[in-house]
């Protein structure tokens, strides 16, 4: 099911935040990994005439920095893993990125909540929100609830809250008669 994992970085602790995740979930699966880092767009602009200048260092040189890093990482703990970084800090860009790769899951760290709610109403993959700035992470799955189609998540969600071994967490958008159907058992 989860067979290519994307991981989206956003900010350089998120490495230490979704790595015990991603491991867990790579290694039962025997899942290809595959890094990325966006990089803001106006930051880029700004940096652009300073990184003519041999000494400087822009965002675009830390973020791959960072993703090579990470890759290196995962690469030397026998995962199949590449990496890439884009220009842009969009939850569109992201699940555009996971599109094109045809990946089965998208892990980020939930710092930017805007990026992460925007993220469920636009990705057609899967993803996985793990939260920052606690020591013992308590994981939950979370499935947006929004049309008769949204039920059909359910089984992926399932499957990924008994291998993490988390809660699963239904959040009705519109249409709040369909969370009694949500919460009914599959079989």
């Amino acid at each position: 099911m989860f067979r290519h994992l994307m991981v989206s970085l956003d900010h350089p602790d998120d490495r230490r935040t979704l790595l015990p995740h991603l491991r867990r979930i790579a290694r039962k699966r025997s899942a290809r990994v595959t890094v990325m880092q966006m990089v803001s767009f106006l930051q880029t602009l700004a940096q652009m005439a300073g990184e003519l200048s041999p000494r400087t260092h822009g965002d675009d040189e830390s973020a791959e920095e960072l993703v090579e890093a990470l890759v290196g990482t995962l690469r030397a703990e026998g995962f199949s893993a590449e990496g890439f970084t884009d220009i842009g800090r969009s939850a569109l860009m992201v699940a555009s990125a996971a599109d094109s790769i045809n990946a089965s899951l998208i892990l980020m760290a939930l710092r930017r909540q805007n990026v992460v709610q925007e993220m469920f109403r636009v990705s057609t993959v899967p993803v996985l929100a793990v939260p920052v700035g606690r020591r013992r992470p308590s994981p939950q799955v979370l499935v947006p609830i929004e049309d008769a189609g949204s039920l059909q998540v359910i089984p992926q969600a399932a499957a990924m809250s008994r291998l993490l071994r988390a809660g699963i967490t239904f959040v009705a958008a519109e249409g709040h008669d369909l969370l009694p159907r949500a919460r009914e058992p599959r079989g």
